[in-house]
């Protein structure tokens, strides 16, 4: 009886040990898979978890995931890669890589765009960058151009019944009843290039601060210390740029060279470069207060007989796209287009984020309208009406010894 109970006892243990070295050899196979699973894969569910559960309209910077799933940064570009191929993902330049967790936010997102019917060159070149931003982004846009300041109100609350958010131009912003309107509805809005009524609502501007020091220092690096300053002298923000330079360069602003010229009708510049000659103050410089008047005192310098930037240099503000077409390409600041659009969008897509006021520095442009003037400041300086005398005496030499020539 023994025996075949032994022999019991021995079969099962056998059994037993056989069952264990086969479960453990199954788990093995199974970790030595894990293993072989290759970096950016697990990297990738690690994505694919934390978008489901944060919801996140963009992915955080490469260097963010780096440090967060201590990868290198080919993993992270080859995972980003791969999720972009499944559509999850898709990398918009300047912007960041979109996130998509759910089709309704790719298919069906729709962002307003209210501007007003008299939106000038300088906003143009702004929403011009914008819309194919706004397609390139998988957003649907609607345009809509109100009449200021008597605005469609009713018209404007039935579209905001239907869009997702609101990108406005700087005079809709300054809208009062515009304005408390798209507070009311609470959606997200941002206003582009130019701050809102009372800086009610979120903004993306450069600063003109900043732009008008950049352009009067370059001016007195030029040798330039008689300035004329054609700007709206109650602009605060451009005239502190003004004087933090002239200060910087222990220059007095001179009263006598200040103009009050605003708007933008190239006609305003014509007109207040005519008075500036009329004066008969010497100088051998212009501020203007953006590029359309800059435009209009150019033509007014050319017609009178001066040379650019020989007899006169000349700088405005804006860095219209035509500002390097004008008959002397136009030294400016701003060329920040692509900054201020991505940061605005970038505003829109982020559900964290809920405020918005960013002020970017703007770049100098330095084209031909500006030169040197080291030689007539050596010389003394010479009034306008002077010029135009010797531009007229030169110009009647020229054709007495055309004339002699050709009785000859």
């Amino acid at each position: 009886m023994l025996f075949p109970a032994f022999t019991l006892l021995t079969n099962l243990l056998v059994y037993v040990i056989i069952k264990g070295i086969s479960e453990n050899r199954d788990k093995g196979r199974k970790m030595g898979s894990l293993i072989r699973k290759p970096l950016y894969k697990l990297l990738m569910n690690k994505l694919r978890s934390s978008i489901e559960q944060e919801r996140p309209h963009l992915l955080p910077s490469e260097n963010d995931l780096i440090r967060r799933y201590g990868v290198s940064r080919n993993t992270v570009r080859r995972a980003i890669q791969e999720l972009t191929a499944e559509g999850l993902l898709q990398p918009v330049q300047g912007l960041g890589t979109l996130v998509y967790p759910v089709p309704k936010i790719r298919d069906s997102s729709t962002i307003l765009v209210l501007v007003d019917r008299d939106w000038q060159q300088f906003e143009r070149d702004a929403f011009e960058q914008l819309l194919p931003k706004l397609d390139e982004c998988k957003l649907h846009a609607m345009l809509l151009m109100i009449n200021l300041p008597w605005p469609d109100l009713e018209r404007i609350e039935l579209l905001l019944n239907r869009v997702d958010g609101v990108i406005v131009n700087w005079k809709v912003g300054q809208s009062e009843a515009v304005t408390e309107l798209l507070r009311k509805h609470r959606k997200k809005v941002v206003c582009l290039r130019g701050y809102s009524f009372d800086n009610r609502l979120n903004y993306v501007v450069d600063n003109l601060e900043d732009g008008m020091y950049q352009l009067t220092r370059h001016l007195l690096e030029l040798g330039h210390r008689r300035i004329a300053f054609l700007i709206d002298l109650d602009d605060k923000l451009r005239i502190g740029g003004v004087r933090r330079a002239l200060e910087e360069a222990h220059v007095t602003l001179d009263p006598s060279l200040c103009m009050q010229c605003k708007g933008l009708r190239r006609s305003a510049g014509f007109l207040a470069a005519s008075k500036l000659l009329e004066t008969g103050k010497a100088f051998t410089a212009i501020v203007a207060q953006n590029d359309i008047l800059a435009l209009g005192i150019m033509e007014q310098l050319l017609i009178s007989g001066f040379r650019i930037p020989e007899d006169i240099s000349l700088v405005g503000y804006d860095d219209l796209t035509e500002a390097a077409e004008y008959p002397v390409p136009l030294t400016t600041c701003g060329h920040i287009l692509d900054q201020l659009v991505n940061k605005a969008l970038e505003f829109l897509l982020n559900n964290e984020s809920q405020s918005c006021q960013l002020v970017l520095r703007p770049e100098l442009v330095v084209r031909r309208s500006t030169g040197k003037a080291a030689e007539r400041a050596a010389a003394g300086f010479v009034s306008p009406s002077e010029l135009v005398m010797r531009r007229s005496t030169e110009k009647a030499a020229v054709q007495t010894c055309w004339t002699s020539a050709s009785s000859v």
